[in-house]
């Protein structure tokens, strides 16, 4: 093998061993955390969505959602692919789930006794 490539290769190797080693995310991140009443809202739209009494039509839902996602300076795919790297931690995606249902109880509205 060429002395070029075996040094290549071994600084591969280390960078493997590195990222390998590296500890796993533990908490949500800030942007985790912003995309918590994103998530939210999309599933209230959601719910409103499914609603028999709904006035939105799959074109009207799909407008909102974008519209959702633009005014929080996201697109669709960044947006999945976040929770996608999310839901491969049973821990973030479980504090991820606590942070959007406290959201969800925030948002309800308030009975009167």
């Amino acid at each position: 093998m060429h002395p070029i490539k075996i040094r290549h290769a071994f600084l591969i190797a280390i960078a493997a061993t590195l990222l390998g080693c590296a500890r796993p995310q533990q908490t949500l991140t800030p942007a985790d955390e912003k995309i918590v009443p994103v998530y939210a809202e999309l599933l209230l739209l959601g719910e409103e969505f499914k609603s028999p009494r709904s006035s939105l039509d799959s074109a009207a839902f799909q407008r909102e959602m974008q519209s959702i996602l633009s005014k929080n300076g996201m697109t669709k795919d960044k947006f999945s692919d976040r929770l996608k790297t999310l839901a491969q931690s049973q821990e973030l995606f479980s504090q991820f789930q606590t942070r959007v249902h406290s959201e969800l109880e925030q948002r309800k509205p308030k009975q009167s006794p």
